[in-house]
Order: structure tokens, then C-alpha cells, then sequence
């Protein structure tokens, strides 16, 4: 049979992936393994106590490298209006050991969230997607692609910089490795005018 047609993707969730073109200084890097002693126990894993990490002036760098990530994604991928201003609210520390993995989540109260990687090994580390809805029938395919798949995963490495909206869900599946994967994770709200005042959804933040 001919393919003599075409398909269009509707409604994607544009996921965003770079690096940070910088070396991580010894100052930051010390200034991280501190907020790794004191941690709480995540479901799974472990994340710093400290939810504001890139507040911190020793990690400014950092963060401002991070902001032009976000912005990159907001206003050249998503096309948002520049009457909108994104802002990073939390941001921490995640460790994931061997036989440790990271629950299946999203982030409420935030509109963008995304990782950077302080370390990970590409060959054995990654992000998995979920669909976030239902499926009414279950139709096992021949082969898998992003149509037919309820799950999608990605090899995540050092310096690499990952951007999704906040309600896509995602976890880490269980390390099979000995190397310590540690990850920055970061919430993003935003400033400004949403909605529409003629249609009555007007919301100033």
C-alpha cells in the first residue's frame, strides 16, 4: 500500500531539552554537595531540605543560565506574550542511588518546571513521560511510537537541561547503576496579564 497521506501532531507537549555551556565551578559544586547533608526522604529518592537553592547568591551563575533556557522556551518555543514574565519560584536538590528511582509526579502551582543535571550518565540514566489521560480501549501495538505510547523516556546526561509543562507527568524508573544521579529541579510561575479581559478570564499576577 502507497502512503499517499500525511499526519499532523495536534496538541503536543513541547518538551525542551539543551545544556548549560558552562563548567560548574568547585565553589558550586561545594556549595551543592552542603545542601545534599541535609535532606529529606523523597518517595523513592532524596531531596534537599532547601527548596530555594537558586536563590542563593553562591549559584547565581547557575540560575541566570537557567533563565535564558526558560525564556528561550516561553517566548521562542511557546510563542507567549511578552506582556508575561516567567520567574523561577522553587528549586532543589534531587539524589537518586542504585536501587533508588523517582516517583510518578507533577508539579501543582506552577506553569513551567524543569532539571538540570549536576550528574548523570547518559548510557543508564533517563526521564520517562507519562499520558496524563485515560485510555477507554487498550490496543497493544505492533510497534511503538508517540502515538501509540503511554510512556516515552529520554537518556539524561551531565549539564543537560530539561523544560515541560508543570502538569506533565514523569518519574525516574529504578537504578540499576552504582553513580549517584543528582538533579536541580525547578519550578516557574508567571508574571504579568493572563487571560483576556473581553472574555472575561483577566488575571493580573
Amino acid at each position: 500500500m502507497s502512503k499517499d497521506y500525511i499526519i499532523e501532531s495536534i496538541f503536543p507537549t513541547p518538551v525542551y531539552f539543551s545544556k548549560l555551556d558552562i563548567e560548574i565551578l568547585d565553589k558550586e559544586k561545594t556549595f551543592f554537595k552542603e545542601n545534599l547533608k541535609d535532606v529529606k526522604i523523597n518517595a523513592g529518592n532524596t531531596a534537599s531540605m532547601n527548596s530555594y537553592v537558586l536563590n542563593n547568591k553562591k549559584v547565581k551563575r547557575i540560575k541566570s543560565e537557567i533563565e535564558k533556557h526558560i525564556m528561550i522556551y516561553h517566548s521562542e518555543v511557546l510563542r507567549n506574550s511578552k506582556t508575561l514574565i516567567p520567574y523561577i519560584t522553587q528549586s532543589w536538590l534531587n539524589s537518586t542511588k542504585i536501587n533508588q528511582f523517582h516517583h510518578t509526579h507533577n508539579h501543582s502551582n506552577s506553569y513551567y518546571s524543569g532539571v538540570f543535571y549536576l550528574e548523570a550518565d547518559g548510557k543508564v540514566d533517563q526521564i520517562t513521560f507519562q499520558r496524563s489521560y485515560l485510555r477507554e480501549i487498550q490496543v497493544i501495538p505492533e510497534e511503538y511510537n508517540y502515538y501509540n505510547s503511554d510512556t516515552w523516556w529520554f537518556p539524561t546526561e551531565k549539564n543537560n537541561i530539561i523544560i515541560f509543562p508543570s502538569n506533565t507527568v514523569h518519574s525516574v524508573n529504578q537504578k540499576k547503576d552504582d553513580n549517584e544521579r543528582i538533579s536541580l529541579a525547578f519550578n516557574v510561575f508567571l508574571k504579568g496579564k493572563l487571560g483576556s479581559e473581553v472574555a472575561l478570564t483577566e488575571l493580573i499576577v
